[in-house]
């Protein structure tokens, strides 16, 4: 079917595979419940890479082509109001044919956290382990201090970069389920809540002089 399609000359729009000044490469990953792809997007001249979030209105009805905007709007805000090296930054909002699409930093070496552990898990020091979790109990306690909650937090929503090195270093993403909490709030959601306690006392509960 793919070689009929080529052979007959029906490829998709140059486009299409363009958002900015980025061209799409390969897919990451995809996440149908928030109607969204991941792809590695590369700038022709400079070459820099760039992880690419297009969210896909085209064909869905108002009412979801509506929400689907808010959530990409939605994490594109909250990443604006958060500097912090464990927070994956958010470069750039662009709008795009098929939909909004972000533009996010992107190191060669990232892996998720989950695929992280499952490969290594066997040959982590202490160390590693409590230097991870220390950096993900930092960057949430920090985005918790400019009242934004995450949600949804979880290993698939944690990237690890220098995998191979001594101190590997984590970007939390995936904001687009969190919410910026009013003035005087103290607690997010109870899922948000449970995402993150864990982590929080891990850090708590660590002797003092570490």
């Amino acid at each position: 079917m793919a070689q009929a399609l080529d052979e007959a000359g029906i490829r998709p729009s140059p486009r299409q595979r363009r958002v900015g000044d980025y061209v799409l490469k390969e897919l990451i990953e995809e996440n149908p419940l928030f109607a969204y792809q991941d792809f590695q997007a590369e700038h022709p001249t400079t070459r820099a890479t760039r992880r690419v979030r297009l969210y896909t209105v085209a064909g869905k009805d108002k009412a979801t082509h509506e929400a689907v905007w808010r959530a990409a709007l939605q994490e594109f805000q909250i990443l604006e109001s958060l500097d912090h090296p464990g927070i994956l930054r958010a470069l750039d909002f662009n709008e795009h044919e098929l939909g909004p699409a972000i533009l996010f930093r992107r190191e060669p070496d990232e892996v998720r956290l989950d695929h992280f552990l499952r490969q290594r898990s066997a040959t982590l020091t202490l160390d590693v382990r409590l230097s991870l979790a220390r950096q993900i109990a930092d960057a949430v306690r920090y985005a918790h201090s400019h009242r934004v909650v995450h949600r949804t937090l979880s290993p698939k929503s944690i990237l690890v970069v220098h995998p191979d090195s001594d101190r590997p270093e984590v970007r939390l993403f995936n904001w687009q389920a969190g919410r910026v909490l009013a003035t005087g709030s103290t607690s997010g959601s109870p899922a948000s809540r449970t995402s993150t306690l864990t982590l929080v006392n891990t850090r708590k509960n660590r002797p003092s002089s570490t």
